[in-house]
């Protein structure tokens, strides 16, 4: 079923709710009629048939919705609104990403083993979204490990700004963030 929200013939929208038997009358009926579990047999065959129907298609929202969840960008270009996924939205979302990014890779470069375990929350708990439905509202668990990293990575950035000041002033300076 959550397959389907994501995936249908809607996408002006990461979600279209409107599949759902909460939303639509036709469907409510439909899952009236049937019961639960012969009506969500069929929406998972439906689901399989669209992804063995719709391969290319299927691959391309994945990556719609993966690129929606690190920077609230669904439509191409965002609108001028500050509603979600407004141009204002997409920019922070995309520089708390980018900040977390460089975050992660200089956690690694300085050799901290412990942002490993970190890494996990953020790598893992999202595919589920990736391949049903992404929503803004999914991130929420993730972001304190999200902060960690943004904040890691706007260390980097001020001790890299220091590093270079320090070449520059022919100063000693180590490579690590303390």
């Amino acid at each position: 079923m959550e397959v389907l929200v994501g995936n249908s013939a809607d996408t002006s929208s990461p979600s279209n709710w409107k599949v759902l038997p909460g939303y639509d009358p036709a469907e409510l009926g439909k899952l009236q009629r049937m019961g639960e579990p012969a009506y969500m047999s069929e929406k998972q065959r439906e689901a399989r048939e669209f992804i063995a129907h719709h391969t290319l298609r299927y691959m391309s929202l994945t990556l719609r919705r993966i690129l929606n969840t690190w920077t609230g960008l669904w439509q191409f270009p965002p609108s001028w609104s500050l509603d979600e996924g407004g141009l204002a939205h997409v920019l922070l979302y995309s520089f708390i990403s980018l900040l977390a990014f460089v975050g992660v890779a200089w956690a690694i470069h300085d050799g901290r083993e412990t942002a490993i375990p970190l890494l996990v929350l953020p790598v893992v708990f999202p595919v589920v979204y990736y391949l049903t439905h992404s929503d803004m509202g999914f991130r929420h668990p993730i972001d304190p490990v999200i902060v960690v990293f943004m904040a890691y990575g706007a260390i980097a950035f001020r001790g890299q700004k220091f590093r270079l000041a320090a070449r520059q002033d022919n100063l000693p300076c180590s490579g690590r963030i303390s």
